[in-house]
């Protein structure tokens, strides 16, 4: 699978060092973890989005 977004250029970064150091293993979980928030955002933004737009107006014609 090709490297994209964030996730892939934390990884790139990781595999720009040799596979004994630490800091290669943890900036491999970094991009997976940046890879499952920006699933995560793409899932749930097209809800969240318009619910926050709501919220603030509701907020906004309360003050």
């Amino acid at each position: 699978m090709p490297l994209h977004g964030l996730s892939g250029v934390v990884r790139k970064l990781a595999y720009r060092l040799p596979d004994h150091y630490p800091s290669h293993w943890l900036l491999m979980l970094l991009g997976d973890r940046v890879d499952s928030w920006s699933y995560h955002a793409r899932r749930y933004l097209p809800f969240a989005l318009p619910l926050a737009a709501a919220l603030l107006l509701v907020r906004r014609a309360r003050a």
